[in-house]
């Protein structure tokens, strides 16, 4: 399916466009480059396009991914939606495990990191590294992986592990 928007300036955002179905609506994203996969979650109310640059300068080297929240940038923008952080979540998950993403570097900025970091929490196993950027995570005190990880955090030996 093309889209076209004839407001978007090609030359500061020159990607392809891609687009995930998902319950009837449209997901936009970007897929460049070859490498391992490096994958922006936006925060509110931004889009993909707040990574160009970062994607223009590493595609050379890395697959680098954008997604558009529905309801966000370049994504179908429905009346009626539920827009919360658990549902983006899902849609999220979906689209990573459909599309069998590994090795994930995962960067989520603002609201993207309560998305994003929700999958890394499920899925561990499909994150390689997390980079983290003016953001929060709800509340995991109860989650046993979370615990696990507290009590690590918390030992009095870990600074003088580096």
């Amino acid at each position: 399916m093309k889209k076209t928007f004839h407001w978007l300036d090609k030359a500061e955002y020159p990607f392809q466009s891609h687009y995930y179905h998902i319950n009837g609506h449209d997901m936009h994203y970007v897929d460049e480059g070859k490498g391992p996969v490096l994958l922006y979650v936006h925060g509110t109310p931004s889009w993909s396009f707040d990574f160009r640059h970062v994607i223009k300068s590493l595609s050379s080297q890395f697959r680098c991914i954008a997604i558009d929240h529905i309801g966000f940038g370049l994504s179908d923008k429905p009346k009626e939606y539920d827009y919360s952080t658990q549902n983006h979540s899902k849609t999220l998950e979906k689209f990573i495990l459909e599309k069998d993403l590994k090795d994930i570097s995962l960067v989520v900025h603002d609201f993207g990191g309560p998305i994003g970091l929700n999958f890394a929490i499920q899925h561990p196993d499909r994150i390689k590294q997390l980079v983290i950027m003016n953001s929060w995570l709800w509340s995991a005190e109860h989650e046993p992986d979370f615990k696990k990880i507290r009590k690590i955090l918390k030992n009095p030996l870990l600074p003088f592990l580096y």
